[in-house]
């Protein structure tokens, strides 16, 4: 179970990688990113984000283009959430297949 505070740095996370995306997700990406959840680890300094990437012809090379591109996000989250947070997590950044999943299991219904 997680705590008070993890679910609290993991929510700001949240906010500020999707506003980040969303900023900087069409220009740097050429796609929309959205984070769909984070899970930040006991001592704050590790962070799972799961994101949903739509209209990328290649979604596994956009996931590989933001994990190359790592090092200017933790910079751009540090200075967003510097005054709340001693240190920027690290991030692993997953695919969040759920969407995938509904449209397979909707597509079997309508079958």
């Amino acid at each position: 179970m997680e705590s008070k505070r993890q679910l609290q740095v993991a929510r700001l996370l949240q906010k500020e990688l999707g506003i980040y995306f969303q900023q900087h997700g069409k220009t740097h990406y050429q796609a929309f990113i959205t984070v769909t959840s984070t899970k930040v680890s006991p001592d704050l300094s590790y962070s799972k984000v799961y994101v949903s990437i739509f209209m990328a012809e290649d979604r596994e090379a956009t996931l590989d283009l933001i994990r190359n591109n790592l090092p200017i996000l933790r910079k751009n989250i540090g200075y967003q959430c510097g005054s709340q947070l001693r240190i920027v997590p690290n991030f692993q950044f997953f695919l969040d297949e759920s969407l995938d999943y509904v449209e397979h299991i909707d597509s079997l219904l309508k079958q």
